[in-house]
C-alpha cells in the first residue's frame, strides 16, 4: 500500500492507476485528505464546509466501480475541492458573505458540479472565497482570512485562494474555482500552481453570476494534465445554459501537439503594463514562448496599441457591477456586504 505521501501529492493519473490495481482505495484517499484538511485547517484556513458523510459516501460508491472494473470516467475517484461561489446541492452557498444564509442549501448542482458528479469524483468540501468573490486577497467576514501555504504569513492570492491554498497544501489534486478579473490565475501564480480561465460559455453557468457577468468557471490543479482532464469533464454540456459552446476535448496530451499551423501573437506587455514584471517572470514567459516556436508554431511579438489606457473602461464597467449588485440586495442586506464592496458601489 502506498504512504501518505504518495496520496497527498499524486496526480489524478497515479491516483486512478492506483485504483486500477487495487494498491489504493478511493475511500482511504478520501479519508487521508479530510484529515490532512482539517489538521491543516487552523494553519491554512481554506475550507468553509466539510462533510465527511457525503465524502465518504461518494468515496464508497467510486470504490465499488474500480472493484467491479466500470469506473465512470478517467476522474472516477479522484478527490476534488469546490469554491464557494458554486452551487453543490445540499450544501451551504455562503459566497464568503454575511448577506447570504446557510440555509436552506442550494437546491441544485451548477453545471460543472453536475458533470464531476457524474464523472465519479469525490468533494472533500467548499473552499474560501472573499465575499462573492470581490478581492485579489482571501479574506471574508465569513471565515476570517485564508494563509498561503508556502509562507503563512501571505496570502494566496484571490479570490479563489480557498482553493489554491488546499492544493498547495497536498488536499486533494483538482479544485473548482471562478475568474472574472484574475480569480483563478493570480492564486495560481501565488501558489505555484496551474490555472486555466476558459473562454465565456466553454465551462456552463448557472446560475448565472449577478456580480461578475463576465466570469467563468475553471480548473486548477498541480499540473497541466490534470487541469486538461478536469477541463474535459467541465465543459461538457447544460441545457441551463444558453451561452454554453459545443463540447470539445483537451485531455491527448499523451503525445506533443503539431503546431505548424499555428500563428501565436506573444506580447509580453500588451501594450498597456508598467515594466514592473520581474525578471525571472519575464524569462520563464519568453522561454515558453520559444518552446511554441520550437514546436512549430509561428510566434510574432505583437504589441497592441490602445486608444486609451485600457484599464479605464473596465474600472467604470467594474465599478457598475459593484453598484448594480448592491442594489440587488433589500435595503436592510446591504449592510452586510463586505466594506470592499460597498465602498465601490
Amino acid at each position: 500500500m502506498a504512504g501518505d505521501d504518495d496520496v497527498v501529492w499524486a496526480d489524478t493519473r497515479s491516483l486512478t492507476t492506483a485504483y486500477r490495481t487495487g494498491d489504493l482505495s478511493p475511500v482511504d484517499v478520501a479519508a487521508t485528505l479530510l484529515d490532512r484538511a482539517e489538521a491543516l485547517e487552523p494553519r491554512h484556513n481554506a475550507f468553509v464546509h466539510i462533510d465527511r458523510a457525503t465524502t465518504r459516501a461518494m468515496a464508497e460508491a467510486a470504490e465499488s466501480r474500480w472493484r467491479a472494473g466500470v469506473p465512470l470516467s478517467p476522474l472516477d475517484g479522484v478527490p476534488i475541492t469546490i469554491k464557494d461561489l458554486v452551487p453543490v446541492a445540499g450544501w451551504p452557498l455562503r459566497r464568503g458573505s454575511l448577506a447570504f444564509d446557510p440555509e436552506p442549501p442550494a437546491p441544485e448542482d451548477a453545471p460543472c458540479v453536475a458533470r464531476l458528479r457524474e464523472a465519479g469524483t469525490v468533494f472533500l468540501g467548499k473552499t474560501a472565497t472573499p465575499d462573492s468573490g470581490c478581492k485579489i486577497t482571501t479574506r471574508s467576514q465569513v471565515h476570517g482570512e485564508t494563509a498561503n501555504p508556502w509562507d503563512p504569513t501571505r496570502t494566496p492570492g484571490g479570490s479563489s485562494g480557498g482553493a489554491a491554498a488546499a492544493l498547495a497544501a497536498g488536499i486533494g489534486p483538482l479544485a473548482v474555482g471562478t475568474d472574472g478579473a484574475g480569480s483563478l490565475r493570480i492564486p495560481a501564480s501565488h501558489c505555484n500552481l496551474v490555472a486555466l480561465k476558459p473562454s465565456f460559455g466553454r465551462v456552463p453557468i448557472h446560475p448565472p453570476s449577478l456580480f461578475m457577468p463576465h466570469s467563468v468557471v475553471g480548473p486548477m490543479g498541480r499540473g497541466v494534465a490534470d487541469v486538461a482532464a478536469m477541463l474535459d469533464v467541465m465543459a461538457r454540456p447544460d441545457d441551463r445554459d444558453p451561452f454554453a459552446l459545443p463540447s470539445i476535448r483537451f485531455a491527448d496530451l499523451a503525445e506533443p501537439p503539431d503546431l505548424n499551423d499555428l500563428r501565436i501573437g506573444f506580447s509580453p506587455a500588451f501594450g498597456c503594463a508598467t515594466p514592473t514584471v520581474d525578471t525571472e517572470v519575464q524569462d520563464l514567459v519568453a522561454a515558453s514562448a520559444d518552446r511554441l516556436a520550437a514546436t512549430g508554431a509561428a510566434v510574432e511579438r505583437v504589441d497592441p496599441a490602445w486608444p486609451v489606457d485600457p484599464l479605464e473602461p473596465f474600472v467604470v464597467f467594474w465599478d457598475a457591477t459593484y453598484a448594480g449588485y448592491r442594489d440587488t440586495f433589500p435595503a436592510e442586506k446591504r449592510g452586510l456586504l463586505d466594506p470592499t464592496i460597498q465602498a465601490i458601489a
